[in-house]
C-alpha cells in the first residue's frame, strides 16, 4: 500500500477485521460520534463516520495517510437506537425491538489526509424474535450488551433471536469487510494515478 493505513476507532471488532483481512494498520481513538446531523439514518451514520476520520486526520496532522473511519446505527420505527448507556436501558431498547423488523445501518470512510475521500453506507433489515424474560434477564447479567449499538451483536447471543431479512452479516456486525476492500481499492487507484 502506497500511504499507511490507521483505523479511526477504539473497537476491538473492527480493528479484528482488520486483521483477519490481512492488512497492516495502525489504530486511533477518534473519541466521540460528534454531531447528529440528521433525522435520517443513512445520513446520521454516515455523518458520524466522517467526524471520526475528521478527528483522527487532526491528531495525525495531516500526515500522509488512509484514514479509515466507520459507524453503525439501529433504526427502529423512526427511532435511533445508540449503544446503551446501563443495563435498564438496554432492557428497553431489547424490549422494543422484540417482534419487530428493524435496520441497521453501517458506514465507512475512507480518506487520503487532506485529500481524496470515498464513502459508503450499507443497510440490512433484522427481525427479532419474541424473547422468554429468563433469557434476556440471564443476558443482561453479562456484559455483551455493552458498546453494542441497540443493545447487541447479532455475532453473539443475540444471533439466537435475530434472523437478517435483507442485507448481510458483516453490516450488522459493524464492518462489511467487502466494502472496505472496494473503498481501499478505489483509494489506491487513485493514488497510483498521481491523484490524491
Amino acid at each position: 500500500m502506497d500511504l499507511p493505513l490507521v483505523l479511526a476507532s477504539a473497537s476491538p471488532r473492527r480493528a479484528q477485521a482488520l486483521l483477519e483481512l490481512g492488512l497492516e494498520f495502525n489504530q486511533l481513538d477518534p473519541g466521540p460520534d460528534g454531531p447528529s446531523i440528521s433525522e435520517n439514518p443513512e445520513e446520521r451514520v454516515l455523518g458520524h463516520a466522517r467526524f471520526k476520520v475528521a478527528s483522527a486526520e487532526k491528531m495525525l496532522q495531516h500526515k500522509p495517510a488512509l484514514v479509515l473511519g466507520g459507524d453503525t446505527l439501529v433504526w427502529n420505527q423512526g427511532r435511533f437506537f445508540p449503544k446503551p448507556t446501563n443495563l435498564d436501558e438496554a432492557k428497553e431498547m431489547l424490549q422494543s425491538l422484540m417482534g419487530k423488523e428493524h435496520q441497521v445501518w453501517t458506514s465507512h470512510v475512507l480518506k487520503i489526509t487532506g485529500g481524496l475521500c470515498f464513502e459508503k453506507t450499507d443497510c440490512a433489515r433484522v427481525q427479532f424474535q419474541e424473547i422468554p424474560p429468563n433469557a434476556l434477564d440471564e443476558y443482561l447479567s453479562t456484559d455483551e450488551w455493552t458498546d453494542k449499538a441497540g443493545g447487541y451483536g447479532i455475532q453473539g447471543w443475540a444471533g439466537k433471536w435475530a434472523q437478517i431479512k435483507e442485507g448481510d452479516l458483516d453490516t450488522v456486525i459493524g464492518f462489511r469487510k467487502e466494502t472496505v476492500l472496494m473503498l481501499l481499492e478505489k483509494a489506491i487507484t487513485c493514488l497510483r494515478a498521481g491523484r490524491r
